[in-house]
């Protein structure tokens, strides 16, 4: 009667603590609501940068690549640089790993982001970067926090206030990259909370 006992016992356990695991396993896309943002935003009329809160409502998807956003997203996927005098491009994403795009019919790819390593038992956040010209964003799928950051609107006012006061380096820029230095991005920080789905 005893072993009996031990045996259910030892069943149940081993039961409990493959659901629980099953359970805790991390998903394979959230939805992430903001919770909270604010930044600066420049002031044409005082020239002047000044706080600004913004409005709570975005909205955000984080799943894993397919093969589909591999041939859709190629280029973005890649790492390109210079060695040696000579072009290279290097895959740093693939199918597996992971996409922060908006909500809604038509999303648009914010970045791109490789799962952080276990230390400790402890899974580190993961390590993200911006897709494009878009904001950078970072998750930890322990707390299931995000941040996005949209930064250096500051410092490219700076720049293209340079360019505003010297012609003559203003006609060496690409066209597109010349933009009116009144109107920089804003600066701002997003906080928020993902739920698996």
């Amino acid at each position: 009667m005893r072993s009996k006992i031990g045996r259910d016992a030892v069943i149940f356990g081993t039961l409990m603590a493959l659901a629980i695991t099953t359970a805790s396993a991390a998903s394979s896309q959230y939805l992430c609501i903001t919770e909270s943002v604010g930044g600066l935003r420049y002031d044409a009329a005082t020239q002047s940068w000044r706080t600004q809160a913004f409005t709570p409502n975005g909205k955000y998807i984080l799943r894993r690549i397919t093969g589909d956003d591999v041939k859709k997203w190629d280029a973005l996927l890649k790492k390109f640089e210079i060695r040696d005098g000579q072009p290279r491009e290097e895959q740093m994403f693939g199918v597996g790993d992971w996409a922060f795009l908006s909500f809604g019919e038509n999303p648009r790819l914010i970045g791109l982001c490789l799962e952080g390593p276990q230390n400790g038992g402890v899974r580190l956040p993961f390590f993200c970067q911006p897709a494009a010209l878009v904001p950078f964003s970072d998750f930890s799928t322990d707390s299931r926090r995000f941040e996005m950051v949209s930064h250096g609107g500051y410092i490219e006012q700076g720049y293209q206030e340079q360019l505003r006061r010297d012609p003559e380096k203003l006609k060496r820029e690409p066209p597109g990259l010349v933009s009116d230095p009144s109107h920089p991005d804003n600066l701002f920080i997003e906080i928020g909370e993902c739920s698996p789905f």
